[in-house]
Parts: C-alpha cells; sequence; structure tokens
C-alpha cells in the first residue's frame, strides 16, 4: 500500500505538468551539470516555477554549502539555461532519487 506521501507527490507532480510548467527530469539534468557530481548526489531540484528553481538539500551542512557558492551556482544555471532560470532557492528537503 502506498504512503501518503507518496500519493500526494504523484498528484502534486500530473497537477505541475498539466499546467504546462516544466518538467522536473530537465531542470534536473541543469542541476547536475551544474554541480558536481558529489554535490548532485546530496540535492535534489523540487520544482521550478516563474523562474526561480527550488532545491531540496540532503541536510543543514549541506545548505550551508550551497548557500556559500549560491552566486556562482546562479551564474552556471543562467548560463546553461539561456536564462531561463532567473533564481535560485535552497531548502532541506526530501531528496528522493
Amino acid at each position: 500500500m502506498e504512503s501518503i506521501k507518496a500519493i500526494l507527490h504523484s498528484v502534486f507532480k500530473n497537477l505541475e505538468e498539466k499546467q504546462g510548467q516544466h518538467p522536473k527530469e530537465g531542470f534536473e539534468a541543469l542541476w547536475e551539470k551544474c554541480c558536481t557530481k558529489k554535490t548532485a548526489k546530496h540535492t535534489t531540484v523540487s520544482f521550478f516555477k516563474n523562474g526561480t528553481i527550488y532545491i531540496n538539500a540532503e541536510n543543514s551542512g549541506w545548505l550551508y554549502a550551497l548557500k556559500i557558492k549560491r552566486e556562482e551556482i546562479l551564474k552556471k544555471l543562467r548560463k546553461i539555461s539561456k536564462n531561463k532560470i532567473k533564481d535560485i532557492r535552497l531548502r532541506v528537503g526530501d531528496i528522493k532519487k
């Protein structure tokens, strides 16, 4: 039996796709190009909305490391995405892969 969390995740993912937001997979690929393999292993793209990419970090240590490099990461993301990504929001959260 699926957990409520898994069901809600599925429902919200379907709603995002139906509302015409960008698919998460494309931004996951951009994120992985922008950061190291080690960083990608401990982070994930939560969602993308209105030019802002939301990144979940595994714990506060990874969040702190990302915040230190925030401007560098944002510059790379803007270049790779051809300025589709205008901002980045970082937080501790679920990183299921």
